[in-house]
This record gives C-alpha cells, structure tokens and sequence, in this order.
C-alpha cells in the first residue's frame, strides 16, 4: 500500500473504528515499542480520563498517541489526524486501573451495620483473626493475556489459615468463584493468589469492570506476637496487575496494611501492706466459677507468661505470683483471676479478681489513642497502669457476705448456747433433788 493509499484509507475511518484500533496497536509494537524508542512530538496530560492534542503545537499529519497512566499503566494507543480544518482531536484513554481494598474484623464490634470491618482489631493470642480483600475486576480489553493476582504478607505474630480461603464475586457472599480459576501458593505468613486466566473468568462468569472479586480468610494471632507497647501486627496486601497489552508490563496497587493489636496485664502478689509476696498460684479464664476452663500460657521464665493457642507444647494453666504479667489478653473481656493456692501463712482468696482492658485507636489504626488504653479491676475505677495488687491476709477470716458459711456458725452457735442452758438448768434441779 503506497503513502497515499494508506492517507485514503485512514481518512475513511471513524474515530471509534476497530480497524483504526488495530492498526494503531500494529504501529506501536513495532515503531514505538522498540529499542531505542522514537521520541514523541509532544505531549499532554490527561484530565478526567481525557487529554487534548492541538495543531498549535503538533502540526499537520497523522499521529499516533500513546500514553502512561497511575501506577505506570500504558494503555493508550490511538490514530489521530490534524488538519487545518480539523486542528484538535480529543483522546479518551480510559487510564482506571483494578484497586485492592483490605480489611481486618474486630470481634467486639462484629455487628450490623458494619459488622466490626475496619482498619484495626484486637484479640487474644490463639483467637482467629478475620481478613477480606475486595479488587476490582480489570478491564482486559486490548489484551489477549492478562496478570492479576493478590499478594498478602502477615506479620511473625499471625499464622495464615490456607484451608479458610474463599473467593466471591459479590458482596453477600453467595457467588463462590470456582477454585479452578486461580491457584494459591502460600506458607505460614504470606499467600499469593494468581488468576490462572482471568480474561476467561471474567467471561465465564459475566463480569464487568464495575465488579470485585471478594476474598474472605483468617489467621491465628500466635505467641509470636507483638504485645502493647511492643507494637502490633501487621497484614498488608497489593495487587499485581498487567498495564501494558503490547510488552506484558504489570504494575502494583498501593500497599495497604491493617493492624491487631493484643496487651499485657500485671498481678502484684502482696500482704495488706503492700509487702511483696511469694507462693501464690492461679489459673485464669473468662468464667466467674473456677471451674471454667483455664487459659493455657507459657511460662517465659522471667516473670512473664504468655497466652498460647489450645494444644501448644509446654504449656501451662498455673500462674505462680509473684510479680508477674501476662502477655497476649483482648480488651473488652471480662477475665477472672482464680487463687488456687495461697502464700504460706496466709488465707486463700474467697472471690476471684476481675479484670477488663479498654483501648482505642487513632483512625490509621496503628497507633493507640493517647490515654486510652486502661484496665478496671473489679469495681476499682479505671487504671491506666495495666496491674493490680492482689493482697492475701492472715488470721481467721470469715466471708464477709452472709452466705451459708455465717449461717452455719451462728447455727452451731445457737444450738450450743441452748445445750448449755438445758445443762445449767438440769444441773440444779439434781442439786435441789440431792
């Protein structure tokens, strides 16, 4: 086809014609998309999805415009011409790109209407820690293969759960997208999904740009994990997407991460003094009656346990007080200090000792609200020194409530200062006798 045959047949086709399309694709790969790489005649930068070449600037002729857009996404490629009496051609280069949205549930606010999702969480170590990821389905068009997968790095404080990992592709969870269309490589803190083919998933299941796909999985916060002050633990995400139809260039969503956050409690072993003291032991759990089940822990061998999942090696159910601090409690439970034993010379508490920790978050989520971080143990008011002192007292004791313990002593009491009336008075009747 010689130059002006070639002028005769651009001429005759409309600006949205799929053969101006491919022939402007034709001439990126293999003019523009080259090494070295021609240098443009100029440039402008888009707005609103829509940039301006103007003959001012450009001159006469046919042009091939070609553009980058966030991320590093190049997807514009098309033929525009310039005439005298045509001297500005509007290019719309559609430069939207899939995002990742993530989230972390925190378990006290799971309820309507936002059912607890959010940037930060808190938990106890061994509890299970909910995650999502919403991405937006690509616009693939112009592409005949297409990157897309998810990438998802925890913290050394979180165990990922492989089998927990469902994809949807609707909000309400009622669409599960068939496991045949994306693969998971993962080990014990990161997972990587890629969509094996998602130019056929997208078609399968009729999705359009306008959709997501909806990625639910957990983990378990471990004994690894950051404690209060120490930090918190971190799960952050991205996507890896293609940008580039003619060179298979990809390019990533920006990182986002989100936080759980678990804290530490303190318990001062003293006499009514505040003279530290030794041999007390406990167990903790959730439950009023000591007979609920015990939280295991790990005995750190300085003066620090640690909340373990159920079933962990070497751990514990006894805590010997001292002075020591738990690490790896939730805020918002009511946990029950039980006295098992009590110091040598001293009396065994009569009533468990409660605890509740409270905390609150800057909006990032990584950062504790200055202040609000406290514990109330009892009806004691709220501390924020994360400790209390449980003090044992010596002598004899009786419940300080009137429970059947009183009762049976006045009891006892009664029937003995009767028998005694009953032998005074038989006494003198014998005497009287005699």
């Amino acid at each position: 086809m010689s130059g002006s045959d070639l002028i005769t047949w651009l001429s005759s086709q409309a600006s949205n014609s799929s053969n101006l399309q491919d022939f402007a694709d034709y001439v990126y790969t293999h003019y523009i998309n080259v090494s070295p790489a021609p240098s443009a005649s100029g440039s402008a930068v888009a707005s609103d999805e829509k940039a301006t070449i103007n003959l001012n600037t450009a001159g006469p002729g046919y042009y091939l415009v070609y553009g980058t857009g966030d991320n590093g996404t190049t997807k514009v490629v098309a033929s525009v011409s310039l005439t005298t009496t045509d001297p500005t051609a509007d290019v719309e280069p559609k430069l939207s790109v899939p995002t990742l949205t993530k989230e972390i549930q925190h378990n006290e606010l799971a309820t309507p209407p936002s059912n607890g999702w959010g940037n930060v969480g808190d938990n106890q170590i061994g509890d299970t820690v909910n995650y999502r990821t919403f991405t937006s389905v690509p616009d693939t068009n112009n592409y005949t293969s297409y990157t897309y997968e998810i990438h998802d790095t925890m913290s050394d404080g979180l165990t990922f759960n492989s089998d927990s990992l469902v994809v949807y592709t609707d909000a309400n969870k009622s669409n599960t997208l068939a496991a045949s269309n994306y693969t998971v490589s993962s080990n014990a803190h990161s997972f990587t999904i890629t969509f094996t083919n998602i130019i056929s998933t997208i078609s399968t299941n009729s999705l359009t740009s306008a959709d997501k796909f909806y990625v639910y999985y957990d983990a378990t916060l471990n004994e690894n994990a950051k404690v209060y002050t120490e930090g918190h633990n971190d799960n952050t995400a991205y996507l890896v997407y293609s940008n580039n139809p003619y060179d298979g260039g990809t390019g990533e969503s920006p990182h986002v991460t989100v936080y759980d956050w678990t804290f530490t409690m303190g318990v001062n072993k003293t006499d009514k003094d505040s003279k530290p003291l030794l041999g007390a032991e406990f167990i903790l759990n959730t439950d009023e009656d000591s007979t609920g089940s015990p939280i295991a822990l790990i005995n750190n061998g300085n003066s620090t346990y640690t909340v373990v999942p159920s079933g962990t090696d070497g751990a514990v159910t006894t805590i010997s007080a001292g002075n020591i601090t738990i690490k790896g409690l939730d805020d918002s439970i009511t946990y029950y200090l039980h006295e098992t034993k009590a110091p040598v010379g001293y009396n065994l508490l009569t009533a468990p000792v409660s605890f509740v920790i409270t905390a609150g978050y800057e909006t990032a989520g990584n950062t504790l609200l200055s202040g609000s971080t406290t514990v109330t143990v009892g009806s004691n008011p709220a501390s924020a020194t994360l400790s209390t002192n449980v003090m044992n007292y010596t002598g004899n004791q009786l419940p300080s409530t009137g429970g059947m313990g009183t009762t049976a002593f006045y009891a006892v009491g009664g029937t003995l200062a009767a028998g005694a009336g009953i032998m005074l008075i038989a006494r003198k009747r014998v005497k009287n006798e005699k």
